[in-house]
């Protein structure tokens, strides 16, 4: 749960900077955060 704030705390702070490119990065790591704490959920991890 802590990497999934932190993802999407890279997200804001990149956006508030305009740099795009680690926006970028940020948002793939947060959705590959959020699809493994949903799998953790459903017991698929």
């Amino acid at each position: 749960m802590g990497d999934l704030f932190e993802s999407i705390t890279n997200i804001v702070t990149s956006a508030i900077q305009h740099d795009w490119v680690n926006m970028g990065a940020a948002i793939v790591a947060t959705v590959q955060h959020a699809v493994e704490l949903i799998a953790k959920l459903f017991g698929l991890g």
